[in-house]
């Protein structure tokens, strides 16, 4: 659209950009660039930032997800390995 024409008056946006909290904006967009990147480096990133921009509940919440969707061996693996317990 050139910039010398007006916008119209009511743009239509989806539910995320009308309504979300920005921090929850900013975390949605760093886990995109995230899973396009992987890595380490890119998971260790995102760590930090779930830490700034959320609660502590919500980032319970994320991990109660994250751990649900993982069968039983691999989620138990990865809280042994997080805790320090048994090393397979």
């Amino acid at each position: 659209m050139p910039r010398d024409t007006p916008q119209a008056p009511f743009q239509k946006r989806n539910a995320m950009s009308r309504f979300a909290k920005p921090a929850h904006k900013r975390v949605a967009r760093m886990v995109g660039y995230v899973l396009t990147l992987g890595g380490f480096d890119a998971f260790m990133d995102l760590a930090f930032v779930l830490r700034v921009r959320l609660t502590r509940e919500e980032r319970s919440h994320l991990a109660w997800a994250a751990l649900r969707s993982l069968d039983d061996e691999t989620a138990a693996a990865l809280c042994d390995l997080y805790l320090g317990g048994p090393q397979g």
